[in-house]
Order: structure tokens, then sequence, then C-alpha cells
């Protein structure tokens, strides 16, 4: 007879499993971005017009679905699974590693939302600087204002914000300092 014990090592696999499942539906999504984008290369009219559907909008968020989403939630995944399995022990707290796993959610959520209202700010400020434009010269033509618009946003150079003066009241004596 044996008399070797054998123990089996219960492992938490909670939070593999979360990671994993998220890795497929970011991957599914990114993925599914990066082909409409590459149509998009052969066939430009899929974006029917609408700006928010070009390529070039299109790409960074490919791109970071693909590389920090679906990249992220896989490597965090595995490196919970195969640290269980190489040290023989559970996760010392899964409560913290599930926090990982709704904190990286949350991230990704956050990121593509600052993404989205960056991008919000941007065609405002493109709006209102050619608004501005127009009127200061109403004598230039729409491809001036569009590609000093284009020039001032791609170059960072804007001309600096000030305040309206204040008015001096006619009836103040000299000042004093």
């Amino acid at each position: 007879m044996n008399d070797k014990q054998t123990s089996v090592a219960i492992y938490d696999d909670t939070v593999v499993r979360q990671f994993s499942l998220m890795a497929v539906v970011w991957g599914v999504v990114g993925m599914l971005v990066g082909l409409f984008i590459a149509a998009q290369l052969a066939w430009p009219e899929l974006n029917f017009g609408i700006p928010w559907l070009s390529y070039g909008r299109l790409r960074p968020l490919h791109t970071n679905a693909v590389i920090f989403a679906f990249g992220g939630c896989a490597l965090i995944g595995s490196s919970y699974y195969v640290v269980q399995r190489t040290c023989h022990v559970p996760l010392f707290a899964a409560k913290l590693a599930s926090f990982t796993f709704w904190g990286w959610q949350a991230v990704i959520v956050a990121a593509a939302s600052v993404y989205l209202v960056y991008v919000l700010e941007i065609l405002k400020f493109r709006r209102l600087d050619t608004l501005r434009l127009r009127r200061a010269s109403p004598e230039r033509s729409e491809a001036e204002i569009d590609r000093d618009v284009a020039w001032r946003l791609e170059t960072g150079e804007f001309e600096s914000v000030r305040p309206e003066p204040e008015p001096e009241p006619e009836d103040a004596g000299p000042r004093r300092r």
C-alpha cells in the first residue's frame, strides 16, 4: 500500500474566467472595428458621410481596444491562472483579484469615454474657431478658413485667450499704487 497522501490544490479561477470572458468580448469588439475600418480603405463610402465613422477617428479606438482591452485582459487573466498553478496555492486575496478585474474594466471604459470627449472638444473648438475667423475676416474664402483652422489644430499654435479689458470709470481720479 502507498501511505503517501496526495493533496489536491483548490484554485480560485473565478477572476481567471472573468478576464478570459472579457478578453473575448473586447477582442471581438476591437476586431470588428478593425474589420470595418479595413473595409473603409477599399470602400471609402462605408462611412456614410458621417465624420464619426471615418478611418482616422476609428483607428485609435480599434488599436486601443485590441492592445489594452483585449491584450490586457488576456495577460492579467493568464497571469492569475499561471501564478496559482506555479506556486500550488490559491490566490491570496480573491477580493483584491476581483477589484483588479472591475478596476481594469473601468479603466478601459473611462479611456474610451475620455477619447470621445476629447474628440468632441476638438470638434467644438474647430466649429468655434471657424465662426470666429469668419467674423474677423468675412472676405476670406471657406477654403482659407478651413486651412487656417486645420493648421491651428495640427500645430497647437493658438492665439492666447485674453479677457476683455474692463472700462475705467471716467470720474475716477488718479490711481494710487
